[in-house]
């Protein structure tokens, strides 16, 4: 019997069975296995990992595939993604099933056989946000593999663990993960005392991307005190790759059982996956969810949010050159110059760490209503996405405070990298090459949004549920269209409401820097680069739901005396996730948005690792310019106190909101 189909061990067939990943086709007659389609969800896509027919001229791979878009029909699913090797001449099987080629990648075999990436978008019109090849890029998790790994790979045979490390090689893993390694593999390769095994190995070695530091490494010295009681080279070795890997990548990868028993220590201190190769295989969405956006891995460090200057100019020319391109030193120079000449009409905006720019945005205030992004850049690295994305935000926040109807973006040498952060901010792409960021407001129903929104969208996007336009997380598409039109609130009993009281510790740390004006000017400029956040509170009592609208009461606290402007509804944000995990394994989900340390998380299981917490992420936080009292909050139907979260009425969520931000008419503008 065969213990293993492909790369994959019997046993993760059964998990994926377990978990509706695994299709089988079977014959009426007598009920034999005729094929099988295993595929993984990884965020909104589904992926196909096999798909294997053992007859032809009977449709079995056309009825799977059937199988698997019926399987996921009601899931928020934008697409369906698959590699296939170039020289199987299945162009015209996989065109006829509605799939595009969008991409070719090498495969990491010993072949480097070309493969070609598959897509079928799922949705009733053109969906503007599949972005082929950069996309792909720029969706992909950064895996860093270790020595024995490595050795596994180019090996691919071991009595122990057989083959297990090659599942990282599979076809099926080239549009999910890039896999790469840092220098100190160069140190592992050269203690073999073989001079022909050193020369094989690094001609092995080109088949993977080298990784290079990009970030410091969060309690760098507490990580590296694991290893404190350790002497041998082998174990500094260790130490080391996870230093290199935490400063680079998303995942670290190995086989090695002492790294193993220290990964739930090192993703608590640094943030850093640690895997086995199988491991990764299996749970590759928690994985990739944590590298798209990842403002934790600036925490604790030093970030300054700068204004450009005359003599910044040449620093940020050369730091953000697009050469590959064909952008010209001069040019970005000369633009730079004009931008910051232009006085209060145009923001120039720029974040460094330790001197160095990390990101850059460029905004042109060209009329009352219509303002425009002139220059979004940042260097390719979780934390110069970060920036990025935080700057963008800074952006539109700005623009909704001042009326502004419209943002636009004409971007010639927009990244890949700064794709994704222009989606999340509510950007859509025009077919003129301009990027739009349209604004509502007011309380509308879902018809009046449409109105308001007719000759305002891509051709192709509508605002209804079967359209191209685009949902995230658990966010209905009524909650993205509030997400990504913002401010707007659309009146659906869909969305429910919830006031939840918060510290002002907690407060002052997630949104709120009125709380905060006597901190250094470091914490704002590291609250700024936060698009998501997440809380945690004791599972025990009322549970949350989404999608939802969250109104944050900023409590008295436990200081004496408590600090002005508490006991307040201070700010409104959109619920975006809700779980009742254990401590460990909600942490695990959203630690990649910062803020809060394992030990915060275990205060509130009651110091039991295993015990549950509900945890929760939220986004599009808006302060209110006029926080409520408890007196106000009276008259809106909402009596205290409040220990704990309540679920609000439309009617006294909207009074609360009109109040708070200022809205007393109900006439919503443009």
């Amino acid at each position: 019997m065969r213990h293993r189909l492909g790369f994959l061990p019997r046993g993760a067939f059964e998990e994926s069975a377990g978990k509706g990943e695994l299709l089988g086709a079977f014959d009426e007659a007598d009920g034999a296995l005729l094929g099988y389609l295993l595929f993984r969800r990884v965020r909104d896509q589904v992926v196909i990992v096999h798909l294997r027919s053992g007859q032809r001229g009977r449709r079995i791979s056309q009825a799977l595939i059937h199988g698997l878009l019926s399987a996921v029909e009601h899931e928020n699913v934008s697409r369906i993604l698959l590699s296939c090797r170039r020289d199987y001449g299945l162009d015209e099987f996989w065109k006829k099933l509605g799939f595009t080629p969008v991409a070719e990648r090498p495969g990491r075999g010993r072949e480097r056989t070309i493969l070609t990436i598959w897509v079928r978008r799922l949705g009733g019109e053109a969906d503007l946000f599949d972005w082929g090849e950069e996309q792909i890029d720029s969706d992909r998790l950064r895996v860093v593999m270790d020595a024995q790994v490595f050795f596994r790979i180019c090996d691919e045979a071991d009595a122990d663990y057989p083959d297990e490390a090659t599942v990282l090689v599979e076809d099926w893993m080239t549009p999910l993960i890039e896999l790469g390694y840092t220098g100190e593999l160069h140190v592992e390769i050269n203690r073999s005392n073989d001079e022909a095994r050193r020369r094989k190995r690094r001609e092995q070695l080109t088949r993977f991307k080298e990784f290079v530091a990009e970030t410091p490494v969060t309690n760098e010295q507490a990580v590296a005190a694991l290893w404190s009681a350790c002497t041998t080279a082998r174990d500094l070795s260790d130490r080391d790759q996870v230093l290199n890997a935490a400063a680079c990548a998303d995942v670290f990868v190995t086989m090695d059982e002492k790294v193993l028993s220290r990964s739930a220590q090192i993703e608590s201190l640094c943030g850093l996956q640690i895997m086995r190769p199988s491991a990764l295989a299996s749970n590759l969405d928690e994985a990739s969810r944590s590298h798209i956006y990842e403002p934790s891995r600036l925490e604790g460090t030093e970030l300054s949010l700068c204004s450009v200057r005359t003599q910044d100019i040449d620093l940020l020319a050369e730091t953000f050159q697009r050469s590959p391109v064909g952008e010209r030193l001069s040019q970005i120079r000369a633009n730079l110059r004009a931008f910051a000449g232009r006085g209060d009409s145009v923001s120039v905006r720029w974040v460094k760490h330790d001197g160095r720019p990390l990101a850059l945005c460029v905004m042109a205030k060209s009329e009352p209503t219509r303002w425009s992004l002139e220059l979004v850049r940042c260097v390719p690295s979780g934390a110069g996405t970060a920036a990025l994305g935080g700057l963008i935000r800074r952006c539109v926040l700005s623009a909704i405070q001042s009326g502004v109807d419209v943002i636009e973006l004409a971007a010639p040498h927009l990244g890949a990298a700064e794709i994704p952060l222009l989606t999340l901010a509510g950007f859509l792409p025009f077919s003129d090459g301009v990027w739009r960021r349209v604004f509502l407001r007011g309380f509308v129903t879902p018809e009046e949004a449409q109105t308001q929104l007719a000759g305002r969208l891509p051709e192709g996007v509508a605002l209804s549920p079967n359209s191209g336009f685009p949902s995230s997380g658990t966010h209905s598409w009524l909650q993205a269209a509030e997400n990504c039109f913002s401010p707007v609130k659309i009146n659906s009993p869909e969305i429910r409401n919830y006031l939840i009281p918060v510290r002002p510790t907690w407060a002052m740390s997630l949104f709120d820097t009125e709380l905060s004006k006597g901190e250094l000017f470091g914490g704002d400029a590291y609250r700024l680069l936060r698009l998501e956040n997440a809380y945690y509170r004791t599972a025990d009592g009322f549970k949350l739901q989404a999608p939802a609208r969250i109104l944050w009461y900023v409590s008295k606290g436990a200081t004496n005396p408590a600090p002005p402007g508490v006991t307040r509804v201070r700010a409104c944000s959109l619920l975006d996730e809700v779980v009742i995990e254990s401590a460990r394994v909600a942490f695990r989900k959203f630690k990649r948005l910062g803020i809060y340390r394992f030990q915060n998380v275990l205060e509130c299981a009651g110091g039991d690792a295993d015990s549950p917490v509900m945890a929760f992420s939220f986004r599009n936080t808006e302060l209110l310019p006029n926080p409520l009292t408890p007196d106000q909050l009276a008259e809106c139907g909402i009596k205290p106190p409040f220990p704990g979260p309540r679920e609000v009425s439309g009617e006294a969520f909207r009074s609360i909101y009109r109040l708070g931000s200022g809205q007393l008419e109900d006439e919503p503008e443009g």
